[in-house]
């Protein structure tokens, strides 16, 4: 073997082995970046479903509270009602009481169905206060739920936010480590197709 066939074996060599180091860095970069990026996507994923969840419970607290507001509102529709029937009714009762002072004969009778008349409609006005009350506190329930779901509406999208930067995130290093994979697939085709003396030619 000549001088010259000595030398292009060991330089062939030497390019061999640093292509070899190379593409084994390049392929350890790769899935050191694939194995972030993997963690990332599972985190992604967990936050997701964390903020479905919330975004579910939210929807069923509104709906709760949309519940609560209708019935807090038929309570004071019904109350209203019920105070417009007792001012009527004190109203008549009222007029029956003066026309009882002025008719005594009829006075007896009419005190009567006054007081009766009285009787119901205090009955009716302490049965419309506690429909207030009631309402009152549904109302305060309704607005506490609101603001409840509010929150919990607004702690599902930041959650969606950050849910949706680790996904891009994500995104951004399986494209850095395909591209490394790549780049490292073609160092190694280059390599293979490099031109190699003829060792037997220059025996």
């Amino acid at each position: 073997m000549s001088m010259r066939a000595i030398s292009n074996w060991r330089a062939h060599g030497k390019a061999a082995l640093s292509v070899k180091a190379t593409r084994h860095q390049h392929a350890g970069g790769a899935r050191r970046l694939l194995l972030r990026a993997r963690r990332l996507l599972l985190r992604a994923r967990r936050l997701l479903l964390r903020a479905r969840r919330l975004l579910l419970r939210a929807r069923r607290l509104l709906l709760r509270a949309r519940r609560l507001l209708l019935r807090a509102r038929r309570l004071l529709l019904r109350a209203r009602r019920l105070l417009l029937r007792a001012r009527r009714l004190l109203l008549r009762a009222r007029r029956l009481l003066l026309r009882a002072r002025r008719l005594l004969l009829r006075a007896r009778r009419l005190l009567l169905r006054a007081r009766r008349l009285l009787l119901r409609a205090r009955r009716l006005l302490l049965r419309a206060r506690r429909l207030l009350l009631r309402a009152r506190r549904l109302l305060l329930r309704a607005r506490r739920l609101l603001l409840r779901a509010r929150r919990l509406l607004l702690r599902a999208r930041r959650l969606l936010l950050r849910a949706r930067r680790l996904l891009l995130r994500a995104r951004r290093l399986l494209l850095r480590a395909r591209r490394l994979l790549l780049r490292g697939a073609r160092k190694h085709q280059r390599a293979v197709n490099t031109p190699i003396a003829d060792l037997h030619g220059e025996l």
